[in-house]
């Protein structure tokens, strides 16, 4: 379809979570990208505080949004997007 409407490549605009699913199906499509992210999540600190060591809420936030990419990546794959 790209093809027929005369596009050479996409910019490719999403989260950074969500980037390398989403370029694995612009690239199953044969359709080059330039990525690009919305977002960006910085993590660090001291690791010498005895805090950072201590579980947080986020870090179960962070594991949720990756298992659902992995998800994400899985169905793709099932319904032949990549």
């Amino acid at each position: 379809m790209w093809k027929v409407r005369g596009y050479k490549s996409a910019l490719l605009v999403t989260s950074a979570i969500h980037m390398p699913r989403a370029i694995a199906v612009f690239r199953h499509a044969n359709l080059p990208v330039i990525a690009s992210t919305a977002d960006v999540l910085a993590v660090g600190g001291d690791s010498r505080d005895v805090f950072a060591w201590l579980p947080e809420a986020s870090a179960l936030a962070a594991m949720t949004n990756a298992v659902k990419e992995w998800l994400g990546i899985l169905v793709n794959k099932l319904r032949g997007y990549l």
